[in-house]
């Protein structure tokens, strides 16, 4: 997924272990006024929902040493499963069962340190992984018509190429068959002058003294 794209809003799916168990997270990055992503995680038969606040990006970066474009592509390259300095954790608050946080780590020169928290509630009914697979079935959907219409560009690019390989070979006999009949008119020409110098000449000679 491009995440370079002009498009802010993205939606992308990670899978993360943790403590030896596996979770997913669907996120849906915003980058508005007010949020920069939603998630929704599921964690053995539960699901859970929170979102991270510019607010909360805000304060965050207030203590790492990161530009806000450095700071919000780190994040999305974590989400997404793409950096291998990250680590990931989600715990469940003791105190409210139904409460928890899915926290991110970096590690800056060999130690880890909290980049980001995502506050969460537990959804009062479980969100099944079959919408994960609606979506990824859709987004494959997607990326299936994009190959198919890619693949056509190539063709009428691979067709227009030919063509133009052809008018170039075109051009190019056309042109040396060019220089060849002016080369021959030269030579033509040239001789025609030669013999006229040669025919002075011996005019010439006829009024040479004795």
């Amino acid at each position: 997924m491009d995440f370079n794209s002009q498009t802010k809003e993205i939606t992308f799916i990670s899978k993360f272990n943790v403590n030896n168990k596996s979770l997913y997270v669907q996120v849906f990055w915003k980058e508005d006024i007010t949020d920069l992503f939603h998630m929704q995680l599921y964690y053995e038969d539960e699901s859970w929902t929170g979102k991270y606040t510019i607010e909360s990006a805000t304060k965050r970066l207030q203590r790492l040493e990161e530009t806000t474009h450095e700071y919000y592509s780190n994040i999305k390259e974590c989400l997404n499963g793409n950096n291998k300095d990250f680590a990931h954790d989600f715990i469940i608050n003791s105190d409210d069962i139904n409460s928890a946080n899915f926290t991110w780590k970096k590690r800056f020169e060999g130690a880890l340190k909290t980049h980001g928290v995502v506050s969460l509630k537990r959804d009062e009914v479980a969100a099944s992984k079959d919408v994960l697979i609606d979506f990824l079935l859709e987004q494959n959907k997607k990326l299936i018509s994009d190959i198919d219409a890619a693949n056509k560009t190539n063709n009428k690019l691979k067709d227009d190429l030919e063509e133009c390989a052809h008018k170039l070979e075109h051009v190019i006999q056309n042109k040396a068959h060019v220089e060849t009949t002016l080369y021959a008119q030269f030579v033509k020409v040239l001789n025609t002058k030669k013999e006229r110098i040669r025919e002075l000449k011996e005019h010439l000679k006829k009024y040479e003294p004795q």
